[in-house]
């Protein structure tokens, strides 16, 4: 799956980021838990990464520094 940009709501904290939910098209998922977080670096811009689960199904959100833009990466469900 490449890179699909989605609507994110989500709280920045001085600790860190923590999405709440995300919309794909006309549906929007609350994020029940985030199980893994991690960063990497596309050239210039840090990216953090987020594996989230809601209603029985596992995304991974992505949060471009750079642009300020989030995307689904990838789903498991």
């Amino acid at each position: 799956m490449k890179h699909e940009p989605v609507k994110v709501a989500a709280i920045f904290e001085p600790a860190g980021v923590r999405p709440v939910w995300f919309a794909r098209g006309a549906r929007r998922y609350a994020v029940e838990q985030t199980t893994y977080t991690w960063q990497d670096r596309q050239g210039a811009e840090t990216r953090l990464h987020f594996t989230i689960t809601s209603g029985g199904e596992l995304f991974e959100l992505t949060y471009h520094t750079a642009g300020q833009r989030w995307t689904l990466a990838a789903i498991e469900g």
